[in-house]
C-alpha cells in the first residue's frame, strides 16, 4: 500500500503484485512451470538355453535402438537380468552368450515387463554311421539315402553301410534322420546323441480296397511322418507300420486297425496320394475316405514309441462304396 498526499486529500493506493517476473519495461510475465518427469519402466526376466532349460549366466543383453539405446546388461549366475530404468519405447534387445546362438527381439515398453529368452545352443558337429537292411530278410539295402535333418546326405554301399557328416541343428535331441530307397517306406528317427544308427526298411506292400492285411510295429520302427513335422516335444511321438490300398473305383473307403494282442483300435491315420486335390487326409480309427478309381490311400497304423514290445494288427478295408 502506497500513501499519497495530494491537496490535502489523502489517498491510499493498493498495488498489486504478482508472482510472475517483470520484463526490462516493467511487463510482467507468466511464472515459469516446472519441468515434467519422464516416467521410466523396468525389464527383467531370465535367460535359458532351448536344449536342456538350464539357465544361462553371463549373457549379455543390449539395447540397439530407440532412445534407450546403448544400454546393456549382464545375466547372474540363475541367468536372470534387470534394467531398472527404461523410458517407454518400442526398441530391440539383443541377447548373447558364448556356445549360443545370438538373438534379437522387438520389445515395446509401456510398463514394468518380464520378458524371458531361450537361446538355441551353437550346432555341435557329427558323423553318424550306420547300416541300412531290409526288416523282413535283413539283407542289406545299396543305394539307400541317408540325411540327417534332410540336409546333410549319404548313400549306402552295396553292404548297406554309410557314413554322414553334418550338424545337429535342432538341439534338444530332436534331430532326426531320413532313410529312403526305391520300393520301401521311408524311415524316421530321432539320432538322441548316438553316433551310429541302424535302419531296418519295411518294402512297400500294396492291397486292394475290399482286403486285409497284417502288419506288426516294432519299438526300433519309423517314427510316423507327422511327428518329425510338429514342433519338437509337443505331444506324443508315435511309430508307424504303413499299408498301401489301391481303389479299383469311385466311392467310399471305411479302414479299420484292430490289435490282434486285445481287440483294441489304435491311433489311425489314411492320406491319398497321387489324386487332385493332393494328400485328403483323415483321422480316426475306423475312417472313411473318398476315392476315385486308381487312387492310392496310405494307411499308417501308429504305436507309442515308448512301448517296449511290438503289436500286431489287422488292417481290414472295404470295397468302394456309393457315397
Amino acid at each position: 500500500m502506497l500513501t499519497v498526499n495530494r491537496g490535502g486529500a489523502v489517498l491510499l493506493l493498493t498495488l498489486a503484485w504478482t508472482s510472475g517476473c517483470h520484463d526490462s519495461n516493467g511487463t510482467a510475465t507468466s511464472p515459469t512451470s516446472s519441468p515434467s518427469l519422464t516416467p521410466t519402466f523396468s525389464l527383467s526376466g531370465q535367460v535359458r538355453s532351448s536344449d536342456t532349460g538350464a539357465s544361462v549366466a553371463g549373457a549379455i543383453l543390449s539395447i540397439i535402438d530407440g532412445p534407450n539405446s546403448g544400454t546393456s546388461g549382464m545375466t547372474d549366475m540363475s541367468g536372470n537380468y534387470m534394467f531398472a530404468a527404461l523410458q517407454g519405447s518400442g526398441f530391440t534387445i539383443n541377447v548373447s552368450a558364448a556356445s549360443h546362438i545370438s538373438q534379437s527381439l522387438g520389445v515395446t515398453l509401456t510398463s514394468n515387463r518380464t520378458l524371458n529368452f531361450s537361446l538355441r545352443p551353437q550346432p555341435g558337429a557329427i558323423t553318424l554311421t550306420g547300416r541300412v537292411t531290409n526288416a523282413a530278410t535283413d539283407g542289406p539295402i545299396a543305394g539307400a539315402v541317408v540325411s540327417i535333418n534332410g540336409r546333410y546326405r549319404g548313400t549306402t554301399d552295396n553292404s548297406g553301410h554309410y557314413t554322414v557328416a553334418g550338424l545337429l541343428d535342432y538341439g534338444r535331441s530332436y534331430d532326426y534322420t531320413y532313410v529312403s530307397a526305391e520300393n520301401y517306406f521311408p524311415d524316421y528317427r530321432y539320432i538322441k546323441g548316438r553316433t551310429v544308427q541302424n535302419v531296418r526298411l519295411q518294402r512297400i506292400e500294396r492291397i486292394v480296397a475290399g482286403q486285409s492285411k497284417l502288419v506288426t510295429i516294432a519299438p526300433d520302427d519309423t517314427l510316423c511322418v507327422n511327428n518329425v513335422q510338429d514342433t519338437p516335444g509337443i505331444g506324443q511321438d508315435y511309430l508307424c507300420s504303413s499299408v498301401l490300398v489301391l481303389a479299383p473305383n469311385d466311392g467310399v473307403v471305411t479302414i479299420e486297425a484292430v490289435s490282434t494282442q486285445d481287440g483294441g483300435y489304435p491311433p489311425l491315420e489314411v492320406e491319398t496320394v497321387g489324386v487332385s486335390p493332393c494328400c485328403s487326409e483323415r483321422m480316426g480309427n475306423p475312417t472313411t475316405i473318398r476315392v476315385t478309381a486308381g487312387t492310392v490311400i496310405v494307411v499308417n497304423v501308429e504305436m507309442l514309441a515308448n512301448s517296449t514290445s511290438a503289436q500286431s494288427f489287422v488292417v481290414n478295408t472295404t470295397p468302394p462304396l456309393p457315397p
